[in-house]
């Protein structure tokens, strides 16, 4: 686009040796003057050009070889009038802040076709802008790569794939720019963006933020329940900088994330709450590195970034406010306003999905998630698809009952996650839950008559509860942990819920319930060093499929319930959301991009699983939103598509330049 053009030239040197070789050399010159980034150095007035572009039409000078008289330099006389359109253009673009003003420029940026970006599946920062501004770092997902981190140069429109970031998430550049340091498999790494495999740098369970200083220290939110740790950029054990304080009551966790460093390295600011749940009651806090001493900036706001002019911003919801602010005596210089709507956030997690350069470029998503609806889609095994329901909503995890004639759903209507019920043939969609947070991870009993799933219900951490399909009653509890549960599947005879647990010292582990003992106490499945998660009983209750990162990225297994004996790796190159056919003769999983539907037939030889060789059944357009399920027979598999609408905003990112003028526009002086 030409704001694109204009913003590559202004950010970036042009190469004039790409110019056609029998350009004249007054007009070479006159463009290497025009462009100058120096205005001691750059042609003063555009009237000059115009001048010696005359000059150069009626005295042209060339090379020895190139007749300047002959019909070259006459074809080119057409293209160097559009071109001096150009250099008028970019002359003015360039020209001194006190000779024109140096309003903020907008325009999306754009991507080849075959990268996309998936923030919705990451509930962490997305975006990162290198120092200078030249390069950004985003979320993405190609069919060639699968999910992981994209390095797109600011004057190309290519998205070059970080080898080795497979389903990485959080990027943060180093401050010279060439370095990103980046969340994956529960640890915190770094890579280089020449290239060469990632280096792991410390633990970071559930990364909530990290941010990089000029004197080699990072500084970074860890998990959720544990407060700011600093460590070497060369990796080492991180040292402790805030500790949590005591939960107010026995039913709230309080959290400190999203850190960043002031300039110097000495001072940190960061969100600090006392109900991880709920970031409208969050304040920027700033620490000292030295003391630890605490001192409170604003009160009501999350995602705290300084901006080198002068500027504290943060969000409150979906809105950007900006303060005046001293980096020195770390305190606020003028009352914070309002200076960019719209902006795409998770207040779930109290983050924000946008970057910001030090030298005035902004890059961020707008608030795409709560207006994009998406509908529901049958395919078969050769592809065919035809609407499944009406209804349009933020369609997350759902699961089939099991007479295939209803579903159950977690739907995301922000910033609520609650259970609803989908009457396939009726087409009648029934909310079960009223939750004022989440309730997710909806799985059916055997029988029909009960759903179980997680929820806080009143508690620092999601249990497991079950009530009524039926919508009668009230939910029972089914356990009480400190630890985050999910479920994923009941066995077969409906004795039995397999579930996820969160482990301070472990990760992701397995845990089975037994649902018929006397006193309902969990018993570990699986436990290692690695993650595991997603477990599902086959359909004959004699195994289990899961996923673990043991092989260094995910990949699904097989193990028997009995847990004797080894796990058996069944995909072959990444995978994800497990789940058996209805009737039991195949197993599916999604490949380590989320866009391809693979299928394995197996059999069992001498009381071991044998899999097949992992082939691909479909291949989607978009990475799955929703897990897909299968019901029927003859068989059919359901997922969600996004609703294109008039005013839905496209999932592209938006540039500001020279946004620190914004700033300066809107926020009042001291």
């Amino acid at each position: 686009t030409v704001p694109e053009t204009l913003a590559a030239v202004m950010m970036r040197d042009i190469d004039l040796g790409a110019l056609p070789t029998d350009t004249p050399r007054q007009v070479t010159r006159l463009l290497r003057s025009c462009l100058q980034r120096d205005p001691q150095k750059r042609l003063r007035d555009i009237g000059d050009a115009r001048l010696q572009l005359e000059e150069a039409q009626q005295n042209p000078e060339s090379d020895a070889t190139h007749d300047a008289r002959g019909s070259g330099w006459r074809s080119l006389l057409p293209w160097c009038v559009a071109l001096a359109a150009i250099v008028v253009a970019v002359w003015f673009a360039l020209k001194q802040p006190e000779q024109i003003d140096s309003a903020p420029m907008r325009f999306a940026l754009s991507f080849q076709d075959s990268v996309k970006l998936n923030p919705r599946f990451d509930a962490l920062n997305p975006i990162a802008v290198s120092p200078d501004g030249q390069r950004a770092v985003f979320v993405g997902g190609s069919k060639q790569h699968g999910s992981g981190l994209f390095l797109r140069e600011m004057g190309s429109d290519e998205a070059v794939f970080l080898r080795g970031t497979d389903n990485g998430a959080a990027p943060i550049f180093s401050p010279d720019g060439q370095w990103v340091a980046f969340s994956q498999d529960g640890k915190l790494k770094k890579i280089s963006i020449s290239g060469g495999p990632p280096v792991t740098l410390c633990d970071a369970l559930a990364l909530r933020g990290a941010s990089w200083s000029e004197n080699g220290t990072i500084v970074l939110a860890p998990e959720r329940g544990s407060g700011l740790v600093v460590v070497p950029d060369s990796g080492g054990d991180p040292v402790p900088l805030t500790e949590l304080e005591p939960s107010v009551t026995a039913n709230v966790t309080p959290s400190h994330r999203w850190p960043e460093f002031l300039p110097g390295g000495e001072t940190v600011i960061f969100t600090k709450t006392s109900n991880d749940n709920d970031y409208s009651i969050a304040d920027l806090v700033a620490v000292s590195v030295a003391d630890g001493t605490q001192k409170v900036l604003v009160k009501g706001g999350t995602f705290p970034h300084y901006v080198p002019t002068g500027f504290l911003v943060f969000l409150r919801q979906n809105t950007l406010f900006a303060a005046r602010f001293s980096a020195e005596r770390v305190e606020l210089l003028s009352p914070p306003v309002p200076v960019l709507e719209d902006v795409s956030a998770l207040m779930s997690y109290g983050s924000g999905r946008l970057g910001f350069s030090d030298t005035g470029t902004l890059i961020y998503l707008k608030d795409w998630e709560s207006q994009t609806l998406e509908r529901l889609i049958w395919f078969d095994r050769q592809g065919n698809r035809e609407i499944a329901s009406t209804h349009e909503r933020n369609f997350e995890m759902g699961r089939f009952s099991p007479d295939g004639r209803r579903a159950v759903f977690q739907i995301h209507d922000p910033p609520q996650r609650n259970l609803w019920m989908l009457d396939l043939a009726r087409d009648s969609l029934t909310r079960l839950t009223f939750d004022e947070l989440i309730d997710r991870n909806p799985v059916w009993t055997p029988d029909g008559e009960w759903i179980i799933y997680s929820a806080f219900q009143g508690k620092a951490s999601s249990n497991l509860f079950r009530m009524r399909s039926n919508g009668t009653g009230e939910p029972e509890r089914l356990s009480e942990s400190p630890d985050h549960q999910n479920p994923y599947s009941v066995s077969p005879d409906g004795k039995v819920v397999a579930f996820g647990q969160v482990d301070p010292e472990s990760g992701l582990d397995i845990y089975l319930l037994r649902l018929d003992a006397e006193t309902l106490e969990p018993e570990v499945y699986l436990r290692t060093p690695f993650n595991e998660t997603a477990p599902r009983f086959s359909s004959d209750g004699h195994w289990i499929t899961y996923v673990s990162n043991e092989s260094g990225r995910d990949e699904v297994y097989v193990r028997p319930v009995s847990g004797a004996g080894g796990s058996v790796k069944v995909s072959d190159n990444g995978g994800g959301f497990p789940f058996w056919s209805p009737d039991g003769r195949e197993l599916f999983y999604s490949d380590y991009s989320s866009r391809k539907l693979m299928a394995v037939r197996f059999s069992e030889e001498n009381g071991e699983f044998v899999p097949q060789t992992p082939s691909e059944l479909i291949d989607l357009d978009a990475p799955l939103g929703l897990q897909v399920e299968a019901t029927g027979n003859p068989m059919r598999f359901l997922t969600d598509e996004n609703v294109q609408t008039e005013g839905t905003p496209d999932l592209v990112p938006t540039v500001v330049l020279n946004w620190f003028e914004l700033l300066e526009r809107k926020v009042p002086a001291e």
